[in-house]
This record gives C-alpha cells, sequence and structure tokens, in this order.
C-alpha cells in the first residue's frame, strides 16, 4: 500500500469511527435539538467574541 492509499484508507476509518459515534449517540439519546444546540454555539460564540454576520436574507452565519 503506498502513502497516497495509506492516507485514503486513514480518512475512510475515521469516518466510519465518526458515523459509529453518531449512531451510538442517537441511540443512547445523547443528542440536541436544533435549538439546544444552536443556543450552545451562541453561548460559545458569546464567550469567545465570535462574531455572526447577516445575509442579505436575514439568516445568519459565521
Amino acid at each position: 500500500m503506498n502513502k497516497r492509499e495509506n492516507d485514503l484508507e486513514r480518512r475512510r476509518l475515521a469516518l466510519l469511527e465518526g458515523l459509529r459515534r453518531g449512531e451510538r449517540a442517537v441511540l443512547e439519546g445523547r443528542t440536541l435539538s436544533h435549538e439546544e444546540a444552536r443556543a450552545r454555539l451562541m453561548s460559545l460564540g458569546r464567550r469567545y467574541q465570535v462574531s455572526v454576520r447577516r445575509r442579505g436574507d436575514g439568516t445568519e452565519h459565521s
């Protein structure tokens, strides 16, 4: 296996691991609603003074 193939395989395994962790979180009820996640992110934004800009359609993005 050459370096490129090895790197690709590592990325695939990392993706699969992330999916596995996400599926387990759902099964164990360790998820947040969109509103809860947004509130947490906004709290972090205030803590780190991350600016949020408004898009032309009135929605926010950073």
